[in-house]
C-alpha cells in the first residue's frame, strides 16, 4: 500500500507522466483539489477567527489589555504573536485569490 497522501501522488503523476494520464486520474485529481480547496476555506476561517479573538484580548474591557489569553485545553497563549501568526498565514492563503 502506498503511504504518499493522494494530493501528493496525484500532484507526482501530473508532473511525470502526463502522457499516461487517463480521465479517471484527472476526475480523481479534480475531486482531491476541491477538497483540499475546501479544507483551507475552513482553515482560513478558524484563522480569520483566531485573529478576531487575538483582536478582541489585546483591545481588553473596561481598558484593561489582556496580553495572554488561555485557550479550552488551559494553555496560556500570547495574543500579539498569534496575531501575526494568523495574519501571516491568512496573507499567504488569500495570495491567489487575491490576485
Amino acid at each position: 500500500m502506498n503511504k504518499q497522501p493522494q494530493a501528493m501522488r496525484l500532484a507526482d503523476i501530473l508532473e511525470n507522466k502526463i502522457p499516461r494520464i487517463t480521465l479517471a486520474c484527472l476526475e480523481v485529481s479534480a475531486t482531491e483539489l476541491r477538497r483540499l480547496h475546501n479544507i483551507n476555506a475552513e482553515l482560513l476561517a478558524a484563522l480569520k477567527g483566531l485573529r478576531h479573538v487575538c483582536e478582541i484580548a489585546l483591545e481588553g474591557k473596561n481598558g484593561e489589555q489582556h496580553v495572554y489569553f488561555e485557550t479550552r485545553r488551559g494553555h496560556f497563549v500570547e495574543a500579539s504573536v498569534s496575531m501575526r501568526m494568523a495574519e501571516f498565514a491568512i496573507a499567504q492563503a488569500t495570495r491567489e485569490s487575491d490576485a
